[in-house]
């Protein structure tokens, strides 16, 4: 476990270390520097932060006595239940913390918001054809414009997919990683360039944004019913589920393929007797989804003359379907402040690297975030997908950041078995379980049925052994008599 938890991490950082160098590299080229001074941007930036942030809050930390939760292994179902925390149910403090957060994005979004782009970007994306180039959201915004004017069909359009994401981004999160990390993703949604300068423009972000939330609540959900289950109908129906959501995002628009990745992960944290049946179920849902929703679009969308012909033009589409277009008038051409608001996730992301070796990041729940935006950020990169298009890449980010920030405030555990990680702990349990079978079985000693009584385990007072006296010595027959001959001499006065 520890050598995947290490090749993950690394990954991470080489992953952050791509996409942040890329910005910095924007960031020089706009400023007009040279190649040196790029250099010297980029480690400065994450020198600062790793000594004058994170190294200084850390001390203050240790000091002060701060430290993650230890999980109890007492039991089984308490190393269960410790591997997510969707056990958690959604307290009232959340619910307020929500509203805020929503109320906030609202007023961000109305009054500072810029309005210069709607009319030209609206008139050249709603003739865009095709299956995947978002004919779903050209819909929705030409049904409200006979109902409202054009930047304000727009707007109410990508205002309300926005409210919705975050509202389904929140839960999520917040069921599988923590307040920390589902708070940290949502600032950066509510202040960022990627979303903030898009609420005006007539492009899918926004609803790209709803749909990447729902279906990371959904993967929340089913986890949590999965990792709960008493019977097998129980794992399977959540798995299934999940698996059909997935399975037909996939087919929608390859960049939701990243959270198979998530949900994968999900599975295979769980017990070894309920991952298997939940990974069976999962997989035989996610094929059922795709290729239902690859029929379905053969059948009503395809063009051709052939079936062939018509399955052949449906995977050139979804292929495409991630890849960006060269309509000059719907790209956004990113600001320098743009390039330097996009600075602080990179830099918080960080902090969970720096924290990489603590142990809440290597209990397992940070590193499921982990190859979704590896894969992310590859599919991107694939695609020369601009910044007004990276929503997923920052939204991963953010929950990354959020563990990173969760553990600048914490010291390490120093007791329990927080330091083996889950996934240690799981297997720990199971060979446990494991040896006590094979010792009852060695034994000979039946397993109890159903209303017989335990054996008793605690100490119990030995039983009472009857004993019989005897004599050390056998007296002889003429020493058998009791009557002692008594003279008139040994009377005693009383």
């Amino acid at each position: 476990m520890r050598k995947k938890s290490t090749i993950s991490w690394f990954v991470f950082t080489c992953v952050l270390c791509l996409g942040f160098s890329g910005t910095t590299a924007s960031l020089t080229k706009m400023l007009g520097l040279s190649v040196y001074a790029y250099y010297a941007l980029t480690a400065a930036l994450i020198g600062a932060v790793l000594l004058f942030v994170y190294l200084p809050i850390k001390l203050l930390a240790g000091k002060f006595g701060l430290s993650a939760e230890n999980h109890s292994a007492d039991t089984r179902k308490k190393a269960v239940a410790g591997i997510f925390e969707t056990t958690k149910k959604i307290s009232p403090k959340d619910g307020i913390c929500l509203i805020l957060l929503m109320a906030v994005l609202v007023n961000v979004r109305i009054f500072l918001a810029p309005v210069a782009v709607a009319r030209t970007e609206t008139d050249v994306f709603l003739g865009l054809p095709g299956l995947f180039s978002g004919e779903l959201y050209a819909g929705i915004v030409s049904f409200l414009m006979q109902f409202l004017f054009e930047t304000d069909a727009v707007f109410l359009c990508n205002l309300s997919f926005q409210v919705l994401g975050v509202f389904f981004l929140y839960m999520g999160i917040r069921l599988l990683s923590g307040t920390i990390c589902a708070v940290t993703t949502l600032v950066f949604v509510i202040y960022l360039p990627v979303f903030h300068n898009s609420v005006y423009m007539a492009e899918p972000q926004s609803m790209m944004l709803f749909f990447f939330g729902f279906l990371i609540w959904i993967c929340a959900f089913c986890l949590g019913r999965i990792s709960g289950a008493a019977w097998n109908g129980a794992v399977y129906t959540p798995a299934f589920i999940a698996g059909l959501f997935l399975g037909a995002a996939a087919f929608v628009n390859t960049q939701l393929c990243v959270l198979l990745f998530l949900m994968g992960s999900g599975i295979g944290r769980l017990p070894k007797k309920i991952r298997k049946k939940a990974a069976a179920g999962f997989g035989c849902a996610v094929l059922i989804g795709f290729f239902l929703c690859f029929g379905c679009s053969v059948y009503f969308f395809g063009e051709g003359q052939s079936l062939p012909e018509k399955c052949l033009r449906i995977l050139e589409g979804w292929m495409l379907s991630g890849t960006t277009r060269e309509y000059d008038a719907l790209l956004h051409s990113p600001t320098l402040a743009d390039y330097w608001m996009i600075i602080p996730p990179y830099l918080l992301a960080f902090l969970a690297v720096f924290g990489a070796s603590d142990t809440e990041t290597n209990r397992g729940n940070g590193r499921q975030w982990i190859w979704p935006l590896a894969l992310t950020v590859i599919l991107e990169t694939l695609g020369n997908a601009p910044l007004q298009e990276q929503g997923i890449r920052f939204v991963l980010l953010g929950v990354t950041a959020g563990y990173g920030v969760r553990r600048m405030f914490l010291a390490e555990s120093r007791e329990g078995f927080a330091e083996e990680g889950e996934d240690a702990l799981d297997e720990r349990v199971e060979k446990m379980l494991d040896e006590e079978k094979k010792e009852t079985e060695q034994k000979g000693v039946l397993p109890k049925k159903p209303g017989e009584y335990l054996d008793n385990p605690l100490p119990v007072p030995k039983r009472h052994v009857k004993k019989e006296m005897s004599y050390g010595f056998e007296p002889r027959e003429d020493q058998m008599f009791y009557d002692v001959p008594v003279s008139d001499q040994d009377d005693f006065d009383i």
